[in-house]
């Protein structure tokens, strides 16, 4: 067993013993959960933060280089069992709601509440712990009753529950988001129902769009970065065609994401999943599918 609650509360006692450093507000509920703000974070709080997502099993570099023609901030990260660190921990698969709160919930805590159950069936994996730790995409501030939901979801105490949180519109929510891109491979071989039990070893890199505007605005940046940006290297112990993986299997590949958004209500729901996904991925080292750069010079 892994233990990735243990690896990511490391990582989080590391944020707290720096939060002054990191600019990453502190405190404990009245119920005893501790909670850490990533809000005005800087950037190196922000690959903590993205770290303790994929369950301490990754490491993460931010650097600035030409991608593709295009001068910017790059992110890059190699991942250890990565079916496990991104589709145990790091997916955004807990839909939280308590009264007017609601989050993405993300990080090892949801191995303990084993969200999404159709997730878990799929990668069989388990693990046995008295600590959570989660991470929440969102805007609003987690209180006790968010806590105690969490807490009970994961059959722990509420005082050994860590809560991170930070909005999509900052600098930290934007890191994290990033930092899917080896993520969204996985995330669409399991919507196509492809093996993927065989990955041993990942390495991702994409594009940084690091201005800070709007929620939505950068909720969009983000995701044309990924769809059209993105690169992913898997290595697996068996052959796997990767024809279907990249983005560019999409029907609305080439939109931006603004226009995909628009066409579809503006309900993620009813978006193609399949361009939710690297625009390319190299299979042990066969690549499918391509870097739209036209497109990501009106983000970057």
């Amino acid at each position: 067993m892994l233990n990735l609650n243990e690896k990511s509360l490391k990582i989080v006692e590391e944020i707290i013993r720096r939060k002054d450093e990191l600019n990453v507000k502190f405190y404990e509920l009245k119920n005893g959960t501790k909670v850490l703000d990533f809000n005005d974070a800087t950037i190196e709080a922000g690959i903590l933060y993205s770290l303790v997502t994929l369950g301490g099993l990754a490491k993460i570099n931010i650097s600035f280089k030409n991608f593709f023609g295009i001068n910017c901030l790059v992110l890059e990260e190699t991942i250890n069992n990565p079916v496990i660190a991104c589709l145990a921990s790091q997916k955004a698969g807990w839909n939280i709601k308590v009264d007017n709160f609601q989050a993405l919930g993300s990080g090892p805590a949801r191995i303990l509440s084993r969200k999404p159950k159709k997730t878990f069936e799929k990668i069989n994996y388990k693990e046995e712990s008295n600590i959570g730790v989660i991470c929440l995409e969102t805007s609003k501030t987690p209180n006790e009753k968010v806590s105690e939901y969490i807490s009970n979801s994961c059959k722990i105490n509420p005082e050994n529950l860590y809560i991170l949180f930070a909005r999509t519109n900052s600098l930290t929510g934007i890191i994290q988001i990033m930092a899917r891109v080896v993520e969204q491979a996985l995330f669409k071989m399991e919507l196509l129902n492809i093996d993927f039990s065989s990955i041993y070893s990942a390495y991702g890199i994409v594009p940084i769009p690091i201005e800070l505007k709007d929620e939505f605005s950068t909720m969009i940046a983000c995701n044309d970065a990924l769809i059209y940006g993105s690169i992913v290297y898997l290595f697996s112990k068996k052959e796997i065609n990767g024809e279907r993986i990249p983005s560019s299997s999409s029907k609305f590949f080439g939109k931006s994401f603004k226009e995909i958004y628009e066409k579809a209500g503006y309900d993620f729901y009813k978006i193609d999943p399949e361009i939710f996904s690297p625009a390319i991925i190299y299979l042990n080292g066969k690549k499918y599918g391509e870097i739209r750069t036209d497109i990501l010079k009106k983000i970057l």
